[in-house]
């Protein structure tokens, strides 16, 4: 029996009983209760798109060195078909797979640290955006401490 201590009990409109730990959420909580059927669409989207990214790198990260070779030479060979004018419909095809499994292999080795700066990236525009809003608050203050 798990331990429940923590744990309170509530029940929906219909009677049904659930747990929520550790106690339940306050009226101010934008988000009730961390469980998809409260979430917006468009957070339970975001959250989507978000797992299927990591199984794709999770995927693309078990792809060997030896591989990820093979995939370079076949791509290089189907380039060189390209420059010689001789590539059939079935080889483009097959170049543009090659090039798309080469991009998930790159997303699964670099795109954690992408994703990291990315948000650094995000985290400096709003420190920028701030930052302008501050001075042009003081620039106000200013301004109006001159009409004085």
């Amino acid at each position: 029996m798990p331990d429940t201590s923590s744990t309170k009990l509530h029940s929906n409109p219909q009677g049904d009983f659930f747990r929520t730990d550790p106690a339940p959420p306050s009226a101010k909580t934008s988000r009730p209760y961390a469980d998809p059927i409260f979430e917006s669409p468009e957070s339970r989207k975001e959250t989507t798109q978000q797992v299927a990214k990591l199984a794709g790198r999770l995927n693309a990260s078990a792809v060997t060195d030896k591989e990820r070779d093979a995939l370079l030479t076949e791509r290089s060979k189907l380039l060189d078909k390209i420059v010689a004018g001789t590539i059939t419909r079935k080889e483009e095809i097959r170049l543009e797979y090659v090039r798309w499994s080469l991009d998930r292999i790159e997303d699964a080795r670099h795109g954690p640290a992408m994703d990291r700066l990315e948000g650094q990236i995000e985290e400096f525009r709003k420190l920028a955006a701030h930052l302008m809003g501050l001075r042009d608050n003081l620039d106000d203050l200013a301004t109006a401490k001159k009409r004085r």
